[in-house]
C-alpha cells in the first residue's frame, strides 16, 4: 500500500533530509521509523501525507503516485489518513470533543455518528471527563491523547504518527501503542516515527532505523 522508490528530499541551502530511501509497507503492517532527531523521520511522514513532494524518486500510496495527482485527489488522499502531528495541531478555542468529532464530519460522517465515535475514542484514552474542556486548558499529555483519538477516529486505512508518545507517561504510551497495533488487525498500515528507546524494549513490529536521511537498518518484528 505504501511504496517509496529512491526518494530524495532536499531543501534550498541545506543537506538532503532524505537520500535514496526505498521502503514498502503492506496492509496490516506496523512500521516503526526509529532514529535521532533530525534523521529524516518527520520528512518521510510528510511525504506520505502529501504535505511535501520528493525532490527525486517516487512516493506511491495505493495506486496513487503522489507527485502526479491533482489538488482535489490530494485532498481525498489526506482524508484517508489519520495523523498524529508532532505539534498536535489541535483547534484552540474548541472543546476536546469538537477536535475529534469535527475531523470525522469533514470526512462525511454525520454529526451524531461523529460525536458518538469521538466519545468512544476519548473515553478509551482516559478523557471521558474532559469532553467539554477547551483543549488549551489541557496538559501536554492530554493534548497528545486528543490528537491520538482524532487520528484513530474513523478507522482510516493509513495511520501516520510523529513522536506520538513524547509527552505520555509509561501507562498511556503503552495504551497508545496497543491502540495503534489493534488497527493493523483490520488491515490498516501504521507508520510511527520515534526516537523513544522504550519502543526497542519489546520489539514486535518492523523497525526501520533512519540515520542521516538514509535507511541504515531494517529489523523484522
Amino acid at each position: 500500500m505504501i511504496r517509496l522508490f529512491q526518494v530524495q528530499k532536499a531543501y534550498p541551502g541545506c543537506e538532503a533530509a532524505l537520500s535514496d530511501v526505498s521502503l514498502e509497507a503492506g496492509e496490516g503492517e506496523f512500521v516503526i521509523l526509529w532514529g535521532p532527531s533530525g534523521a529524516g523521520k518527520s520528512t518521510l511522514l510528510h511525504l506520505l501525507l502529501g504535505a511535501e513532494r520528493p525532490t527525486q524518486g517516487q512516493v506511491w500510496v495505493g495506486d496513487r503516485n503522489l507527485a502526479r495527482i491533482s489538488r482535489a485527489e490530494m485532498a481525498r488522499h489526506r482524508r484517508r489518513i489519520g495523523v498524529v502531528f508532532q505539534d498536535f495541531r489541535l483547534l484552540f478555542g474548541r472543546s476536546v470533543l469538537d477536535n475529534v468529532s469535527l475531523a470525522l464530519v469533514i470526512r462525511g460522517t454525520s454529526r451524531r455518528a461523529a460525536r458518538e465515535e469521538a466519545v468512544r475514542w476519548l473515553e478509551e484514552l482516559g478523557l471521558g471527563e474532559r469532553l467539554d474542556e477547551r483543549v488549551e486548558r489541557l496538559s501536554g499529555g492530554e493534548r497528545q491523547r486528543v490528537a491520538i483519538a482524532r487520528a484513530l477516529a474513523g478507522s482510516p486505512p493509513i495511520l501516520l504518527a510523529d513522536e506520538p508518545t513524547s509527552q505520555l507517561d509509561a501507562h498511556w504510551a503503552r495504551k497508545a501503542m496497543e491502540l495503534f497495533s489493534d488497527q493493523t488487525g483490520r488491515g490498516a498500515v501504521v507508520v510511527l516515527a520515534t526516537h523513544d528507546p522504550r519502543f526497542l524494549q519489546d520489539l514486535r513490529h518492523r523497525l526501520v532505523r533512519i540515520d542521516g536521511g538514509r535507511v541504515a537498518e531494517e529489523v523484522a518484528g
